[in-house]
């Protein structure tokens, strides 16, 4: 009887620390890959009809930057982003919405 509880305390104790040690992880990768409040993008140089240096959005969606500074004119550059669309703005570029970053950062 003995052995048999200690088997059933040793049993729960390790299907709890797996449980656990599981979720930390868990919520550790979701730190690194999500970040609140922004967006993942990738700097791509869109050159087609005049669009130069753009956002492309994981949904495949562009965006056009009005503000996008040099050391982020990189192609394929991954980067985390928030926006503000630019209500009245004009372009011949056809292909995004324009937008002004309000934040930028590298992602890795």
């Amino acid at each position: 009887m003995k052995n048999k509880l200690k088997n059933i305390i040793l049993i729960t104790f390790i299907v709890l620390t797996n449980a656990c040690s599981h979720k930390t992880m868990s919520v550790q990768s979701l730190a690194s890959e999500e970040k609140a409040n922004f967006i993942k993008a990738t700097i791509i140089n869109y050159t087609l009809d005049g669009c130069g240096w753009m956002l492309q959005l994981e949904d495949e969606k562009k965006l056009q930057p009005v503000n996008l500074n040099n050391e982020f004119k990189k192609e394929n550059l991954k980067v985390w982003v928030q926006y503000q669309p630019v209500k009245q703005g004009m372009s011949i570029c056809m292909a995004g919405e324009i937008i002004t970053i309000t934040t930028i950062e590298l992602r890795k």
